[in-house]
């Protein structure tokens, strides 16, 4: 076992805060926090986004416009066109303590599932993240990918987090031999108020006095959070070949990864060929159903015009967890100018 001290010299890689993607869509989870329709988020949510669409407390599909970000803080803003039903309400007066009990409220995992918000309960396992972060809470209510941006709630069903990050546990077990339990995060309440009042957002608070049951408040909490698809993603251009899509959501249950990659074209036997070179990486005993790969080859303004599957396959673990893999596209489209790599469904 790894000690102490080279441990925490890896946790600041073993967050694993990203949305999840549905198909070729991310996905979030977001909080409506005004009866103007400002929806409060994560910023690595919404960081990719080339359009922002909800669904649920009320949209079905309905567009929103980005106002603000920050960064640092992994906060952003957006809204909607339409007014909500309802919208959360922040908790006033004496902060949460340690040992106080939260309600987690969000869509984790699109199409794998259920596709009605999630509830789940935990408590506060302390008031700073990592390395004593104090804009965060370290929170024991389980999430997953895309539930970040979604709602973290107390017994009178205030708002007091915004959910955000959790460890990836293969990758602790992968350096310290152990699999952490129940350590998950979210953005404190107070860093995302001082974030809204500097966009002038008027939000309502009230201080948690009647105590509600984690069911009401889940149920109260599914007008106000809702989920948030982007079709973001990277793509591979001649400026920037080497990037590859977020996974999907079975592969980002199991950590899988794409990495390395980057193309090169090249003429064999007369005939045009596109070689697409990279690896599949954070393979474990645990992730033994490789998904397939594709490759979308979209000409300068985004339109698909061919589309590769293949899988990758290995007779044992390879070293370091990594599956290099090479495919050659011959006769390639003239017009395309930029290939998409992502996971499909397991093979």
């Amino acid at each position: 076992m790894r000690s102490p001290a080279a441990f925490v010299a890896l946790i600041g890689a073993l967050l694993f805060a990203a949305p999840t993607v549905a198909g070729e869509a991310r996905s979030g989870s977001g909080i409506v926090v005004s009866a103007a329709g400002d929806i409060l988020t994560n910023d690595h949510v919404i960081a990719e986004c080339s359009a922002i669409r909800l669904k649920g407390a009320g949209y079905d599909g309905e567009s929103a416009r980005l106002l603000a970000r920050d960064p640092a803080d992994d906060l952003a803003l957006l809204r909607a066109a339409s007014k909500p039903a309802a919208f959360a309400v922040f908790r006033d007066g004496r902060g949460i303590r340690s040992g106080d009990q939260v309600v987690a409220v969000g869509f984790p995992l699109p199409g794998l599932l259920a596709s009605e918000a999630n509830v789940t309960v935990g408590g506060v396992s302390a008031l700073a993240g990592l390395r004593d972060d104090i804009r965060y809470l370290q929170i024991t209510a389980p999430v997953q990918p895309g539930s970040s941006g979604g709602a973290l709630l107390d017994l009178a069903g205030n708002l007091v987090g915004v959910v955000s990050s959790k460890l990836n546990g293969l990758k602790v077990a992968q350096s310290s031999g152990d699999i952490p339990q129940n350590i998950n995060f979210a953005v404190k309440s107070d860093v995302a108020r001082l974030f809204l009042d500097g966009k002038g957002v008027d939000y309502a608070t009230a201080p948690s006095s009647a105590m509600l049951s984690p069911a009401d408040i889940g149920e109260r909490a599914k007008l106000f959070t809702l989920r948030i698809d982007c079709p973001g993603g990277a793509e591979t251009t001649a400026a920037n070949p080497a990037s590859a899509q977020k996974p999907t959501s079975y592969v980002s249950a199991v950590g899988l990864e794409l990495r390395k990659i980057n193309y090169s074209r090249g003429i064999e036997n007369g005939v045009p060929q596109l070689v697409i070179v990279g690896e599949v990486a954070n393979l474990s005993q645990i992730a033994r159903a490789v998904p397939k790969l594709r490759i979308v080859l979209r000409d300068r303004d985004g339109k698909d015009l061919q589309s590769v599957n293949f899988t990758v396959a290995w007779p044992s673990l390879p070293p370091g967890g990594s599956a290099p893999f090479r495919k050659i596209i011959p006769a390639p489209s003239a017009a395309a100018s930029k290939a998409l790599v992502t996971f499909g469904d397991p093979g």
